[in-house]
């Protein structure tokens, strides 16, 4: 890792972001990696079978490492798309001639003819899978369009709507892609004309097709469902073998982790023989599974349990140390007892809090192993039996889903024609026929049966075939359409309903979308847009993001706050003993808050403390010290050094940073709790003193405001290089290294309005690569034209910015915490020299680079130390 790279501050903090927790967080909601990678799993392997075009498998397994895939769509093709919906229902809504009904149709679909060109051309040219994906895409949102424009219509407008807007649509691809003159694959453009173009146009989902929808697209091929259920139930007996073996390879081939899992991938009724055989794979997969998991939650009671020694005896000390106490003021035996009871009581509840805080981790985890383990076990437990009765009570109307595996099963065993089936097939065939002649309408059966002056002849063979052409023609295109958009997501939605999603939740995914995809090029794009397609080289990426990793994401953090206006209290006072006891009271809140974080109280300097925060920082802190025996004191346990390693942690600068937050809070709760204490203090604001209780802290005069701000630095560093944890002479825990000076540098910043957080390069890394969600802050700016209820508009605007963003992000925010990170200026330490402070924002024209030892240096040699201020607001 000797290798120098020329790079920005702003591209270190951009990689921390890419390869931290924040883009894990929001994947897991968006990308939806573990179903993306199931659904090729299921897909590749049909698609195999019927020779269909590899490009578009190869441009989704390229994106295996994000998940779904995102299409930003501009603007202009969704106002088309929305226009040419609308133009239809409303020709079809007035009742005119025919010609002039032909007229209009043909109006519509010339104007959205002449859009789509120029974005298929750029679309085909751009991916090498394009034609098939502008096809499966733009369809899909028509019918979403559909969906959303016919709620409330009658069902037979919503036939009428389909059929016309899928015959108009179709004929108007044909153009697109002559007029396109794009050179496309043979197999692409067989691919194209065999099945896309067949797809129709829906007012409902494909999962929502029911008996009756499936009978109006049959009888549209001239068929009809009686017939085709008939020879479907007939071939799928014959078939069931192939079936099966199908399904058991899709299976075998997933990740099961639960009973659902297994259940929901069961798309066809099961024999006997397929049942046991999922159950011994599966039986065998979970029991080393589960014996690993056991192991795992051995280990982890074992862990709970040592954290919870000494926890009986000592809390019972202090229970009756109080119990104690409180039968003395009933007996009336010292006035001064209330007191001990109180402080007490706050030893015994910050005793149990350090204790539950301790172990929260590990009861989270046990919790979550229990739930893993309990899915494993209700998976083994399924038994045969259960497995064919699900299977067996499945829709009776076969879906999209089950009905192609029917399909792939028969070109798999016969192929794609009839030539190979055995002559039983073709008398059960015939025998349907004869069965159904009388029941069917003339137009349908007669294609099949020719009559003759004194007979009959029946064609098995042509039956046959159009039940075959309905697969092609009706079923395999929808299953297409269904199982590709499964790994697509267009963006912002085609259709945005009011309630359906939470405007916070879209704003989410445009964070996503436009902070971590578009700058990491792992998006496809309609229109044209201000945004780079070209990547990065590869080696760049991996060499920077291994770094991060390595050097920040694990670091301890040391917290210093130093209590403004001491010696103005001190001057005003003139009385040590108040002045004492109001520090106390004080420093008391501020211990509260480090506690509740996990920080470990090194020590209290008079005017401020140092507080430091690690993997183990808050069970270290309850190893070492210990309730008294008499229940009114801290008494510090010896410990030998070896005993007390420090463990660097991953969440160490955001605990630093909350308590910090926290710190600020409770310094103004104070002064407004207790203002009334210091009126004596400002004379020349006596006209307020009858204003003081229930003053808010905002309320307060600018002189009071001044009282306890404080100020507060942030460092954090590697153990032993930076910081170095110990027992010093005087036998008391003790830290030292260049993180509390850094720190104690920080906390001297001063503002007049308010107290002031300031961390360092270090900690903003480490919460980049951990924090669950971080956003940067934008420019809030409106294009002309924009209108705050256009919300798809809106979103693409949002996007953008997020995306634009990180040309010149200097700032971000925490929105969970309402916090915001903003950068001021850096440290600049060369050796030989004084140190330099520049308060600049103009750091991202400086080329560094991240040593072996963790630290980022200018290319003169210099260590860079960025600051970063943090604020109260959002």
């Amino acid at each position: 890792m000797n290798e120098k790279m020329n790079i920005t501050m702003k591209e270190i903090e951009k990689k921390a972001i890419y390869s931290g927790k924040g883009k894990t967080g929001l994947s897991s909601i968006f990308a939806k990696k573990e179903e993306f990678k199931n659904n090729l799993l299921k897909i590749e392997y049909k698609w195999n079978i019927a020779g269909f075009p590899n490009e578009v498998i190869a441009l989704i397994r390229s994106f295996l490492d994000t998940g779904t895939i995102y299409i930003i769509v501009d603007e202009k093709l969704k106002t088309s798309l929305y226009a040419y919906v609308n133009s239809i229902i409303d020709i079809l809504e007035k009742e005119t001639g025919r010609d002039f009904f032909l007229e209009n149709i043909k109006k519509s679909g010339k104007t959205l003819e002449n859009t789509l060109v120029p974005y298929f051309t750029k679309f085909s040219k751009n991916y090498e899978s394009g034609a098939i994906i502008f096809h499966i895409v733009i369809k899909s949102m028509l019918s979403s369009l559909l969906r959303d424009k016919t709620k409330d219509r009658a069902k037979e407008f919503k036939k009428k709507l389909e059929n016309e807007i899928t015959r108009l649509t179709n004929s108007i691809f044909g153009f697109v892609r002559l007029k396109s003159r794009i050179p496309l694959k043979e197999k692409i453009n067989k691919f194209l004309d065999e099945f896309l173009l067949k797809i129709p146009i829906l007012a409902c989902t494909i999962a929502e097709i029911d008996s009756s929808d499936l009978e109006h697209i049959l009888l549209s091929k001239g068929f009809s469902l009686t017939l085709f259920n008939s020879l479907y139930a007939m071939l799928f007996e014959e078939l069931k073998q192939t079936i099966e073996k199908n399904l058991l390879h899709t299976i075998f081939s997933l990740e099961i982790r639960n009973k659902n899992d297994l259940l929901k991938n069961i798309e066809i009724p099961l024999s006997k023989a397929a049942a046991e055989e999922i159950n011994k794979t599966i039986k065998q997969s979970v029991a080393k599974r589960l014996s690993d998991l056991e192991k795992k939650k051995l280990a982890l009671e074992r862990e709970i349990e040592k954290s919870f020694e000494g926890f009986d005896e000592i809390s019972k000390i202090l229970w009756d140390s109080i119990n104690s106490e409180i039968k003395s003021i009933k007996n009336g035996k010292n006035g001064n007892t209330l007191d001990e009871v109180t402080e007490k009581s706050g030893i015994l509840d910050s005793f149990i809090t350090k204790k539950i805080w301790a172990v929260r981790e590990l009861m989270k985890r046990k919790k979550k192993l229990d739930t893993t383990i309990s899915d494993f076990r209700r998976l083994e437990a399924l038994n045969n039996d259960e497995l064919v009765k699900y299977s067996s009570a499945l829709d009776n109307v076969p879906k999209i889903e089950y009905l192609s595996n029917f399909y792939f099963a028969f070109i798999k065993h016969y192929g794609k024609t009839i030539a190979k089936l055995p002559p039983k097939i073709l008398a059960e065939a015939e025998k349907i026929l004869k069965f159904s002649e009388k029941k069917e309408k003339k137009e349908i059966i007669h294609q099949f049966i020719e009559k003759h002056f004194m007979s009959k002849k029946y064609f098995p063979d042509r039956f046959l075939l159009r039940f075959l052409k309905c697969f092609e023609d009706v079923i395999i295109p929808l299953y297409i359409e269904n199982s590709l958009m499964k790994f697509f997501s267009t963006w912002p939605p085609i259709v945005i309903t009011e309630g359906s999603k939470g405007l916070p939740f879209l704003e989410k995914e445009a964070l996503y979308v436009g902070d971590f995809l578009i700058p990491e090029k792992k998006f496809l794009k309609m229109g044209d847009y201000p945004i780079s397609t070209e990547k990065e080289p590869e080696s760049k990426n991996i060499n920077i993001i291994t770094k991060l990793v390595d050097r920040f994401s694990r670091l301890v953090s040391v917290l210093v706050y130093d209590i403004r206006g001491s010696t103005f209290m001190g001057t005003k006072l003139s009385d040590a003993r108040r002045e004492s006891s109001i520090r106390k009271k004080f420093s008391n809140r501020m211990l509260k808050v480090a506690e509740k974080y996990g920080a470990f109280p090194v020590k209290d300097t008079g005017d401020g403390g140092i507080l430091f925060f690690s993997d183990n920082s808050r069970e270290l802190f309850g190893k070492i010290y210990a309730p008294g025996k008499i229940g009114n004191e801290w008494l510090r346990v010896r410990f030998k050094q070896e005993e007390l390693n420090l463990k660097e942690g991953e969440e160490a600068a955001k605990m630093a940073i909350l308590t910090a937050k926290e710190m600020m809070l409770e310094a103004q709760k104070f002064v407004s709790k207790n203002i009334n204490e210091y009126s004596d203090w400002f004379k020349e604001e006596k006209s307020r003193e009858l204003f003081f209780k229930g003053m808010s802290y905002a309320q307060l005069p600018p002189s009071y405001k001044k009282i306890f701000q404080i100020g507060i630095g942030i460092a954090s560093g590697h153990l032993e290089k930076d910081i170095h944890f110990s027992i010093n002479a005087f036998g008391d825990p003790d830290i030292t290294g260049n993180l509390i000076r850094d720190a104690n540098l920080y906390s001297k910043a001063r503002n007049l309005e308010s107290s002031v957080v300031l961390m360092d390069s270090s900690s903003l890394l480490n919460l980049l690569l951990n924090i669950e969600i971080i956003e940067p802050v934008l420019e809030e700016k409106r294009e002309r034209g924009f209108s705050g209820t256009e919300i798809s508009r809106y979103l693409l605007d949002k996007t953008f910015q997020f995306a634009t963003a990180q040309t010149k992000i200097v700032a971000y925010k925490l929105k969970k915490y309402g916090l915001t990170i903003e950068r001021i200026g850096y440290r600049i330490l060369e050796e030989g020299k004084n140190e330099r402070i520049i308060p600049a924002l103009t750091i991202s024209e400086l080329g560094l680079e991240i040593n072996d030892a963790g630290e980022i240096k200018d290319i003169k040699g210099g260590i860079i130390k960025f600051l970063y201020e943090i604020s109260l607001k959002e």
